[in-house]
């Protein structure tokens, strides 16, 4: 079609306009109106905003460019995948692939370090104070019992994040057994005991084995991946500019910068 041609269902390709249909049919926004007149109105709306952009100066834009490489590239990328990666069967991963995945990338699997704490709290100033001149757990549990606005409340293990940031920057501070000094939260004063940390944890390996075996599955995918896009670079010869590049990364930087 040239500039300024009537848009018809004559002058498009059939298999172009089925090619369409097919499309429209798999998508959810048009489940149950794919008609052939609907088809035809679809592509001739979608005509339109193509024209319009196109005369509204929208295709030379760098944005407008860059979105529509993008696009291209994805659908192609989904549409040729058969034919660049070979089937990668989820069975054809053993359980020794899995184990030596787990522990080759095992900060992947790490779980969060939980605490343990008693908390002593009060209102009272100064029954604050003589929390904090308690020497050791021993002494703090004899202060709470005849203190009457002291409360004493064990917290269940929970990650760092989930306690006040005073609290959590006091426990840090501590071995476990070890009670800090007096701080403040809020309206009240505390005094922190560490019951118990658990560090350096890892998700249990049998529990998430299936999971990791998703995981192995994806990573050979994305060195497949890898591979052949560094054949096809090499075999079409595609590589930017060195100048364009290097006035990318002064950009990128001036832009972080701004």
């Amino acid at each position: 079609m040239k500039a300024g041609d009537k848009v018809s269902p004559e002058r498009m390709d059939d298999s172009f306009l089925l090619a369409y249909a097919r499309r429209m049919g798999e998508a959810k926004e048009h489940a149950g109106r794919v008609t052939p007149e609907y088809v035809l109105e679809h592509v001739q709306n979608m005509e339109s905003l193509i024209r319009e952009a196109h005369d509204q100066g929208f295709t030379v834009l760098a944005e407008f460019r860059q979105a529509v490489h993008q696009f291209q590239a994805e659908l192609l990328m989904r549409t040729m995948q058969p034919d660049l990666i070979a089937e990668i069967p989820r069975e054809s991963i053993t359980d020794e692939d899995v184990r030596t995945f787990y522990e080759e990338n095992i900060g992947m699997y790490g779980l969060p370090d939980i605490y343990a704490a008693t908390v002593f709290h009060t209102l009272d100033e100064g029954e604050a104070g003589l929390l904090g001149a308690a020497d050791g757990r021993a002494a703090l549990d004899a202060e709470a019992d005849v203190l009457p606005g002291v409360e004493v409340l064990t917290l269940d293990p929970m990650p760092l994040e989930r306690f006040p940031g005073v609290w959590a920057q006091t426990l840090l501070s501590l071995e476990t057994g070890e009670c800090g000094p007096v701080v403040m939260h809020e309206d009240r004063f505390a005094v922190l005991c560490l019951e118990e940390a658990r560090t350096n944890r890892t998700q249990d390996f049998e529990h998430r084995k299936e999971y990791i075996r998703n995981d192995v599955l994806y990573s050979r995918y994305r060195q497949a991946w890898r591979e052949a896009y560094e054949h096809l670079r090499e075999k079409h010869g595609v590589e930017i500019d060195p100048e364009a590049a290097e006035r990318f990364r002064e950009r990128m930087e001036e832009e972080r910068e701004g």
